[in-house]
């Protein structure tokens, strides 16, 4: 590809610099400077922090600035001092051994979890343009193991996708890894053309082997790219400080696994690697690299 010829640090520089300074640090102290305090909320000790602050050996410049985003994230820690800007009906945390965990380390793990995707989601923006990548696009190559992709849809995003609709009791009633398969017209689903599915857990569009999205153009680009469904606008680099339930299940547990999970094809994981695995150490979780295709 052509991007590979430049110095990736440039075409990726952006990015580097969010994974170099990670704001989750930053969270951590003003969570503490708020437990600290007596009557002072999140926004107000936020806007007093000085101009420079350095922790964990990182300094950030207008600590106001950069955390100002990140606020909402932190409001469930109010829960500690009977603040109303808590959700009420915060699920259950679980460790790995099946132990709850108490309220301080379940408000921690979700508020890091929720800053993550959040800043993630960014740090992925930036990535992903100098990448020139249509991986997420496209569905699974002829050799590949998997017979299709799957992405999943909101609702409101099927009217994005001018694609046949299977929407029946039948397709409500399962989902695409069931065994034996959903099929249509006495073949299996991913042996169709690209379609829209509603599954028992929502809709999803799948694309077979050898297909690609109706958006993706010739050029590489999405024709829709600033309209594009919410789960294009994910990460490569997934946090998983909590695992949350799969899409339909009823089980509302979460399952602390203080994780960051990183999609191997995705070239600038490979690019920067170890920027990654730097990323994850500042925020103490441990890496993860997984195929997402193979």
């Amino acid at each position: 590809m052509a991007f590979r010829e430049k110095n990736f640090d440039t075409c990726y520089e952006k990015g580097i610099r969010m994974l170099a300074r990670p704001v989750w640090p930053l969270c951590n102290l003003l969570i503490l400077l708020y437990l600290a305090a007596e009557k002072e909320g999140l926004e107000d000790l936020a806007a007093r922090m000085p101009e420079e602050v350095e922790t964990q050996g990182i300094i950030y410049e207008k600590p106001a600035q950069v955390l100002k985003p990140y606020l909402p994230a932190l409001k469930n820690m109010e829960i500690l001092r009977g603040g109303g800007g808590a959700s009420p009906d915060m699920p259950a945390v679980f460790s790995t051994e099946g132990q709850v965990l108490d309220m301080f380390d379940s408000l921690v793990a979700c508020t890091q979890q929720a800053v993550l995707e959040r800043e993630l989601e960014k740090i992925n923006s930036l990535l992903c343009g100098p990448c020139s990548c249509t991986l997420c696009c496209t569905g699974p190559a002829p050799d590949a193991r998997q017979e299709y992709f799957e992405i999943p849809l909101l609702e409101h995003e099927i009217r994005l996708f001018d694609l046949p609709r299977i929407d029946s009791a039948s397709s409500r009633a399962c989902g695409p890894e069931d065994d034996p398969a959903f099929c249509v017209d006495g073949h299996p689903f991913f042996e169709h053309p690209p379609a829209l599915y509603h599954w028992s857990a929502g809709w999803s569009m799948i694309l077979p082997r050898g297909r690609s999205c109706p958006h993706l153009q010739e050029a590489g680009t999405c024709g829709i790219y600033p309209e594009r469904p919410r789960v294009c606008r994910k990460p490569q680099i997934f946090p998983v400080v909590v695992e949350k339930p799969l899409r339909g299940v009823k089980d509302s547990r979460m399952i602390r696994q203080n994780a960051l999970l990183a999609v191997w094809d995705c070239p600038y994981v490979k690019d920067l690697k170890e920027k990654i695995l730097d990323y994850a150490g500042i925020n103490e979780l441990k890496m993860v690299f997984r195929e997402n295709k193979a």
